[in-house]
């Protein structure tokens, strides 16, 4: 899941995913400035696809009841 993609048959676009990918690439990015270790990076990209995931969910369930 990148952008509203998802393999359960999101509905996102192609700026969305740029948008994502450029969301991981910043984030990529700042922890190799801070110089923090490769397990740090994974556990934060880990954390905020989680949290894409939670709230592509909620999303969903909102829209569907309402």
């Amino acid at each position: 899941m990148l952008g509203g993609a998802s393999v359960a048959g999101g509905r996102g676009s192609f700026v969305s995913i740029l948008l994502g990918a450029a969301l991981v690439q910043a984030t990529s990015s700042a922890s190799s400035y801070i110089n923090a270790n490769s397990s740090v990076h994974y556990t934060v990209i880990g954390t905020l696809t989680v949290l894409a995931a939670i709230f592509f969910s909620l999303a969903r369930r909102r829209a569907a009841s309402g």
